[in-house]
């Protein structure tokens, strides 16, 4: 359907594996990351972050101590901002509005 880029499920800690594993069972041709709870360094999460933004994974499983964890820096919101801002412009120049 295209409808969503990648899917992220935070599950409890102690749940990851079997999640993943259910996951497999349910879309056996998916390909998915999952995360065990295990605790990382920061450079190991900047490391794991840039593995999930550049792969094209159908899914990503994470225990909700990493979900906890990830933050957006201000400058990463206010990029993603401005893109909305940008795309909506593009949209609503293609348009031949009406007004009655």
């Amino acid at each position: 359907m295209g409808l969503v880029n990648k899917t992220l499920i935070a599950v409890p800690n102690h749940l990851t594996e079997q999640w993943g594993d259910e996951f497999y069972k349910a879309y056996p041709n998916a390909n998915v990351l999952v995360v065990d709870s295990k605790d990382i360094t920061e450079k190991e999460r900047e490391l794991l972050y840039n593995q999930i933004a550049n792969n094209n994974y159908d899914a990503v499983i994470i225990a909700h101590t990493h979900l906890e964890l990830l933050s957006n820096p201000r400058e990463i919101i206010e990029g993603l901002k401005e893109e909305e801002l940008v795309n909506a412009e593009k949209t609503l120049k293609g348009k031949n509005w009406l007004i009655k």
